[in-house]
């Protein structure tokens, strides 16, 4: 009497297909691990290290050619930064943008007030980002 054929046999997969298929599928876990540390490392959204973060608190147009932008920095203590503080009209257009840089300090957050000339009149003023030096 004759051994029945298994399903492997009978489907024709052999033991190196399956042995294949369990390569692919460790490669494809190993990438991506690969991709989500890559990811945690270049987006650091666990804040892990220094950085830099901005929030716009308002501002004031003084004329048509000077915005007063008021803001708060959190930075990681001992870190120089750099801000860039942007003017815009009513069209959205940038009409006033500079980048101010700022020294170590030893508070973890500093709230700051800045002027910025414009070449029209504007109608808001914000912080564009803050960035370690």
């Amino acid at each position: 009497m004759s051994q029945p054929p298994s399903l492997n046999d009978r489907y024709g997969r052999s033991r190196s297909t399956v042995r294949g298929n369990r390569l692919a599928m460790w490669m494809f876990v190993a990438f991506v691990i690969v991709a989500l540390i890559a990811w945690l490392l270049w987006a650091n959204p666990l804040k892990i290290g220094p950085s830099a973060e901005a929030r716009d608190i308002g501002h004031t147009v003084v004329d048509s050619g000077t915005v007063v932008v008021d803001f708060s920095v959190t930075v990681t203590p001992g870190h120089e930064f750099a801000c860039a503080i942007e003017a815009m009209n009513t069209g959205f257009a940038i009409v006033g943008w500079k980048v101010f840089t700022y020294p170590a300090s030893d508070e973890l957050t500093q709230t700051l007030q800045e002027s910025v000339k414009t070449t029209e009149p504007a109608t808001t003023g914000f912080v564009s980002s803050c960035w370690l030096t």
